[in-house]
């Protein structure tokens, strides 16, 4: 593609000077910049476009495109735009070539359960003839190579990005989360899903949406933006809201369209008994634990039925997949039964102590902290649930960002009545470490909040920091491996 064709596909009529370049990508961030890419030089609240378009160029870009606004001229060739913004995707997914058209796209939405619904659902498809995308919170990939994720839905510009590597490799699904975030910010732009999943509504992101309320409106919206099938968590009160708002969207729960029974649950997974529309019944038995993995195992289920799995062959496949990094996963290599957890709100935290709980023989111990800059209504909610339910707690830091830890601990500490089984230890090293010094044979750690991830923000720093290769190298020193 030239630049004409660039040109001519957005009506512009106008010279550049450079009309013959070939165009070999996009990208709004200057720092992806390649030879041959249009750089567009968004106008932001935070960061301007408009200050990177001299790395843009040098790292080869052979087009700026700038809002119609904007009083910049560029000394190169440059055109203007208006509403550029708003153009974002149909922009990008010309230059990419209609990658969104090519691919039937599946998106997950809700508070929590999101990462293990796309991967079981993804596991489910490629054991079936399926070659799939994924865009997620732990990574984006496809088939066995790997992108870096920062955003649980990155920017549209990005998406369709993502999308054309996915074609290059062949993909014909892509399995995708999407947050509340992107959906408020339109980062999915003018993309039409083929099916769409609610899982649950809990307390999160109170710090960008005004009420509970608008964070489900805007979570509704993939609904609005989907052609295919709609599924809902019939057990929580926001999907039964769906259910009853979009004609044709299908139930998932106890009692639903595809409804499951707990047959057996212990430290070795789960054994669901399944039935689906239709009067298909069967077993699920996975390594997953915890009722809600039960959840993301049945939602999963239903949305590759719908999608055309044999019911059979998808609850075979959804029981292949042993753990995700970072959900309940359990630390290998030592002796004292110890788990990680992205568990970072009430509704999360709840769930997963539930099921230590009812696992554990012994006492609970968790260790957790909240993040900084974010959220603070949950933090003594999260106290309140810790309280109830883990027979000892060790608060610490969780990606303070620019708070002072001690001050979000203590806001924690506001929702705890009792405090004798508390101890605050900022570190988190040695926060692990107590907890490890605490266990006995019959008990559990959970070390809640970070999950997956690999780098812990302090002070607009970020510190290598992950709780499970802690956790290891603290039970080595320890000698409890």
């Amino acid at each position: 593609m030239k630049i004409t064709d660039f040109l001519k596909e957005i009506k512009l009529k106008v010279k550049t000077g450079n009309e013959t370049a070939e165009i070999t990508g996009v990208s709004d961030d200057s720092r992806k910049i390649r030879a041959g890419y249009i750089f567009l030089a968004l106008r932001g609240s935070i960061k301007n476009g408009e200050d990177y378009i001299n790395e843009a160029v040098e790292r080869g870009s052979v087009l700026i495109v700038l809002d119609k606004e904007s009083d910049v001229v560029p000394p190169c060739p440059h055109v203007k735009i208006e509403r550029l913004r708003d153009r974002l995707w149909d922009i990008a997914s010309f230059v990419y070539n209609r990658p969104d058209k090519k691919m039937k796209v599946i998106g997950v939405t809700g508070t929590n359960g999101k990462t293990t619904t796309v991967f079981l659902i993804e596991k489910i498809l490629r054991e079936n003839g399926f070659k799939c995308g994924v865009i997620g919170t732990i990574e984006h990939r496809v088939g066995d190579k790997i992108f870096l994720s920062n955003n649980t839905t990155p920017g549209c510009v990005e998406i369709l990005s993502l999308f054309n590597d996915f074609v290059k490799e062949n993909a014909d699904v892509v399995v995708m989360e999407v947050s509340s975030h992107a959906l408020q910010q339109n980062r999915t732009g003018n993309l039409r899903f083929y099916g769409s999943i609610f899982t649950n509504l809990g307390h999160d992101h109170l710090d960008y949406h005004r009420n509970m309320e608008d964070y489900f409106l805007e979570k509704r919206k993939i609904f609005s933006k989907t052609d295919g099938f709609m599924l809902a968590n019939n057990d929580d009160r926001y999907g039964k809201i769906i259910i009853d708002e979009f004609p044709g969207a299908k139930s998932y729960g106890l009692k639903s369209d595809f409804s499951f029974r707990v047959a057996s649950s212990g430290l070795s997974g789960l054994e669901l008994a399944v039935s689906a529309r239709g009067g298909w019944e069967g077993l699920i038995k996975s390594d997953l634990l915890g009722l809600h993995n039960a959840y993301n195992l049945i939602s999963s289920f239903a949305a590759c039925v719908e999608f055309g799995v044999d019911p059979d062959k998808a609850a075979k496949s959804a029981g292949h997949l042993s753990y995700i990094p970072g959900r309940l996963e359990r630390v290998q290599d030592i002796s004292v039964v110890t788990f990680v957890d992205y568990a970072h709100t009430p509704d999360a935290l709840e769930k997963v102590l539930i099921s230590m709980k009812e696992l554990c023989s012994g006492r609970v111990i968790c260790v957790f902290g909240c993040g900084g800059n974010r959220d603070k209504e949950k933090r003594p909610k999260m106290g309140s649930i810790a309280e109830k339910y883990a027979d000892r707690i060790v608060l610490t830091a969780d990606n303070s960002r620019w708070e002072d830890t001690n001050l979000i601990i203590k806001d924690i500490l506001s929702g705890i009545g009792k405090r004798k089984k508390i101890d605050v230890e900022e570190d988190r090293k040695k926060a692990i470490e107590k907890a490890l010094k605490y266990a006995g044979k019959k008990d559990f750690i959970l070390v809640a909040g970070r999950g997956h991830e690999s780098l812990m923000e302090i002070k607009g720093q970020y510190f290598p920091f992950n709780d499970a290769d802690v956790i290891r190298n603290k039970a080595k020193e320890m000698k409890i491996v």
